[in-house]
């Protein structure tokens, strides 16, 4: 039997276990599948029906065809007798043939088996998933996300209610934090966990519940919880006792003194070295000062940084994904984090930028592990926040001392803002646009500028000194009239917010700040003068639904200024021709070459896509190509040896973007060894690519 694994993941293997990644590799086709196995009521659906949500951008006769071939290479991918047809209408999945975990998963509770059905659970549907272009899957995905989640917690409240009617309250007290951390943000379900712990004795433990829930709700919202749960609270803490030793991690599944086997108590949570941890704490151990995150999956790197890093006082926690990592940091502090760029569920660069973004982590030193990896790489990473860099292999003892060292340091600054300059840093800038968001929605005016520090006379950014980016930093702050309205985005890229401003009263106020910038000069790295401009993009900011939505829209804008020159200032509404660049995109399947080239075609390129790599090859060395995305599979030639025929015989400027599966880590090495400049893993984001695509032609 086929088997479809979607909660925590996703996994696709056939009847002898093999990975069936010609298909994992292409979202849509993907997605289709996991409608088909989970939509209700299960059984056949519409093709009219499955048109919309698929390929909503295509008309009728298109998109039928699309959905034609989308059936085809499942049948052919799957075997026969998986997809069935009832008629010429309606197409189902044969429940006999293909297993789904999400599935298996409501079918036991709909048998009343919660506990095994909780075992199934491993994670929400379809985690850090995404489908370009089609929002009503969107929408249905995250409908399906939401049952399932509810569901889940109300599967935990029914094992927690079953465990304290038989008098365990340490398994009542396992399966409520379950409850609650499939809904974190549930008021109700906050209120009943600590009502619970405080039934059973453990109003510290309710207290630190509580506590540990306010700081995560107004790091996500900015909220405070309402007067009903905090009355609630302030009624334990009034009764409360001195705290037992074993301390309530929200959503981490263990309290108490001793550890209850998974089956009959709860669900242990998956990082290995923190089971370990939690275990020595509720054995009466004092709390380490320091805790590192390993956030790695190879075990042979793990077993050797956790015999290297060892040291009295200090813990290593391990998590094997993004999502587990994100896990461990919603529930606690980290002194450190080593970040493996090559994850399974994500590239390891949208998870630093996410830890960036978020307070807790903000100011948090994370030391990147990496194959050996190109300078774009390298620079983007130290762009997005990174503290330090090692490719692999790496030197055991550098590594070991580099962690020292960081630890050594002392949390001097403050998590939401830049240490160089002062002003703001990505986690700042968050609350901020969330505030000004809130408060320009009923004028609609709310602009956002993102901008390049420049050196005149081509100095690299290296030249650009702590010095000269807080002179810069200054002289921005004071034109604009506020130092919480600018801030550090990354190495020399500053954000601006105007609220209350449209783009082009904006771009005015920008240019008072570009004229002030460069009418004196300031001291460069050899004494001699250097005098700073910049290159900027403005755009508007009131319909973004998040900062980073805003700042790519300004990306786009300033690539296009620095297409004419240093000093120049855009906004959607300046009269711009943008030059018609053309990319060469070499990708295989139809699907992906569509979604992808549309949106390049979309942003100004001019796109010619090859299905196989001579052609690609080919056209390439025609010399007119601006950039090159190569997939590595591909009939022919593949994705390898067109770029090491590329780096050979071509131009060694030209830029070029490998596409690759989620977790292959020798294939990333591999193109790197071979000149690659970036790397995009499978499946993406279209608005992810195209991004890297902005960022190496930006860079040139």
């Amino acid at each position: 039997m086929i088997e479809l694994r979607t909660l925590g993941g996703l996994d696709l293997r056939s009847a002898d276990g093999a990975e069936l990644r010609s298909i994992l590799v292409q979202p849509r086709r993907v997605a289709l599948l996991a409608y088909l196995a989970l939509e209700l009521p299960r059984g056949f659906h519409r093709r009219d029906k499955l048109l919309p949500l698929f390929w909503a951008e295509l008309d009728a006769e298109h998109a039928r065809g699309a959905l034609r071939n989308a059936l085809h290479y499942l049948r052919r991918s799957l075997g026969e007798g998986v997809l069935l047809r009832r008629g010429d209408d309606e197409v189902g999945l044969d429940a006999k043939a293909l297993w789904c975990d999400a599935a298996a998963f409501e079918a036991a509770l709909a048998q009343g088996r919660a506990a095994e059905a909780l075992e199934l659970y491993r994670g929400h549907l379809l985690q850090g998933f995404f489908v370009s272009d089609a929002p009503g899957f969107e929408r249905w995905l995250e409908g399906a996300r939401t049952r399932l989640r509810e569901r889940a917690a109300q599967a935990a409240w029914t094992l927690a209610d079953a465990e304290e009617a038989s008098g365990n309250g340490l398994g009542a007290a396992q399966w409520a934090r379950s409850a609650v951390a499939f809904l974190p943000f549930d008021e109700s379900a906050i209120r009943r966990l600590i009502e619970l712990l405080d039934r059973r004795g453990d109003r510290a433990g309710a207290i630190r519940a509580y506590e540990e829930w306010s700081r995560q709700l107004a790091e996500a919202f900015d909220l405070e919880p309402s007067p009903e749960t905090r009355a609630v609270a302030e009624g334990i803490r009034a009764r409360a006792r001195p705290a037992p030793p074993a301390p309530a991690l929200l959503g981490l599944g263990l309290a108490g003194s001793e550890p209850a086997p998974r089956a009959e108590r709860g669900p242990a949570p998956r990082p290995r070295r923190l089971l370990d941890t939690l275990r020595r704490v509720a054995a009466g151990s004092d709390p380490p000062p320091t805790t590192i995150l390993l956030v790695e999956e190879d075990p042979e790197t793990v077993h050797l940084l956790d015999a290297k890093l060892a040291a009295p006082g200090r813990t290593l926690l391990h998590a094997s994904t993004a999502a587990q990592a994100q896990e461990v940091l919603s529930a606690q502090n980290v002194s450190l984090i080593l970040l493996d760029l090559v994850l399974p569920d994500t590239d390891g660069r949208n998870l630093l930028m996410r830890l960036r973004e978020r307070p807790g982590t903000a100011a948090t030193p994370i030391l990147v592990l990496s194959v050996k990896a190109g300078g774009q790489t390298q620079t983007e990473c130290f762009a997005l926040g990174a503290d330090g860099f090692f490719e692999k292999p790496f030197d055991p003892e550098a590594l070991a001392a580099a962690v020292s060292a960081r630890l050594l340091r002392p949390a001097l600054y403050d998590p939401q803002l830049d240490p160089v300059t002062g002003l703001p840093n990505r986690a700042g800038l968050v609350q901020a646009f969330r505030r000004l968001r809130t408060t320009s929605e009923g004028s609609g005016l709310f602009s956002l500028a993102l901008l390049e520090l420049q050196a005149t006379g081509g100095q690299p950014y290296s030249a650009l000194s702590d010095d000269v980016v807080r002179h810069a930093a200054e002289t921005l702050a004071h034109h604009v009239g506020s130092r919480e309205l600018v801030g550090r985005w990354a190495g020399a890229e500053f954000v601006v917010l105007f609220p209350g401003l449209n783009p082009a009263r904006a771009v005015l106020k920008l240019k008072e700040a570009l004229h002030g910038l460069q009418a004196e000069a300031v001291p460069g790295p050899d004494t001699r003068p250097l005098e700073l401009t910049f290159s900027a993009g403005v755009a508007l900011a009131a319909g973004s639904t998040n900062l980073q939505d805003a700042v790519t829209d300004a990306d786009y804008l300033l690539y296009l200024a620095k297409t004419t020159g240093h000093g120049q200032i855009f906004s959607a509404e300046s009269r711009i021709t943008p030059p018609r660049r053309k990319i060469i995109l070499a990708e295989y399947d139809e699907l992906t070459a569509k979604a992808v080239g549309y949106r390049l075609a979309r942003e100004g390129f001019e796109v010619d896509r090859y299905g196989d790599g001579a052609a690609a090859l080919a056209a390439a060395l025609e010399g007119t190509a601006a950039l090159v995305i190569l997939d590595v599979q591909m009939p022919g030639l593949d994705g390898f040896q067109v770029l090491e025929r590329l780096r050979r015989i071509a131009d060694p400027r030209l830029p070029v973007v490998m596409l690759t599966a989620l977790g292959s880590e020798e294939h990333i090495l591999r193109g790197f060894e071979l000149g690659a400049d970036d790397y995009i893993v499978k499946p993406f984001s279209p608005v992810e690519l195209v991004a890297r695509v902005h960022r190496l032609l930006k860079n040139r």
